[in-house]
């Protein structure tokens, strides 16, 4: 497995600190990471479109674009799976980046350990999301699936046990239960937020307490007595703070 990884900071010491912990890190994991370093947020863009970055860290003080508005342009362009990490010497700007999904946040200045954790945390959960698949059974038809690439599921009334299975750009409808697939993908970041529906902690764009929104646009309504569990399970997937 080969990472690429984009570093963009406008500050060029602290650009080669995070190169040079990089390149400790496949010494010592004799692993290969590709590594490409820019100083402007326009430089990175354009690196990801000719060859996409599974990780991006960004710097989020520079003075052209900020790390969040790069982050933004991301997400907006549909590249919900990359793995965005800040790095500031400002961790309040937390709770400002819910919409654009962060992984982690890097407080500056960065020791070895720091990097080396973020990195180990990165490749598990890239092997976990790209690995595990579920067997979906549509009319006889067996659909094999990625569970990264299931935004929800909804129970649709029948007679029979029936869920409408919803992806980014289309759906099945196929036999299955909320409860059997809530107790077996409890810990690959699914969370029922109401009765009738198992949502994708990632694909979880924001929320308040009454309702959810994911990245296709959709709203998902949130019980009161699940308005804290949402929270706390968004909260534990996405936003890790390291300092």
């Amino acid at each position: 497995m080969t990472l690429r990884i984009g570093i963009c900071d406008d500050a060029i010491n602290d650009m080669k600190i995070l190169q040079k912990h990089i390149e400790t890190y496949q010494i010592a994991y004799d692993i290969n990471l590709e590594v490409e370093s820019f100083s402007s947020g326009e430089e990175l863009i354009r690196g990801h479109i000719n060859h996409p970055y599974q990780v991006i860290l960004l710097d989020i003080e520079m003075p052209a674009q900020s790390g969040m508005d790069i982050a933004r342009r991301l997400r907006n362009q549909g590249d919900e799976n990359v793995f965005i990490v800040f790095v500031t010497s400002y961790p309040q700007y937390m709770k400002d980046s819910f919409e654009v999904q962060p992984f982690q946040f890097l407080t500056k200045p960065i020791d070895f350990p720091m990097l080396e954790k973020l990195i180990s945390d990165i490749i598990k959960r890239y092997q976990h999301s790209h690995t595990t698949k579920i067997l979906i059974d549509e009319d006889g038809e067996e659909h094999l699936i990625h569970i990264s690439d299931i935004l929800y599921m909804q129970a649709v009334k029948d007679k029979r046990p029936i869920l409408k299975y919803v992806f980014s750009d289309t759906a099945l409808i196929a036999q299955g239960t909320i409860q059997k697939w809530e107790e077996a993908l409890s810990d690959y970041g699914f969370i029922s937020p109401c009765r009738g529906y198992l949502v994708n902690v990632r694909h979880i764009r924001s929320f308040n307490q009454t309702r959810l929104l994911l990245t296709n646009s959709i709203e998902i309504p949130i019980s009161r007595r699940r308005a804290k569990l949402v929270k706390q399970a968004y909260a534990n997937r996405i936003i890790h703070v390291m300092n």
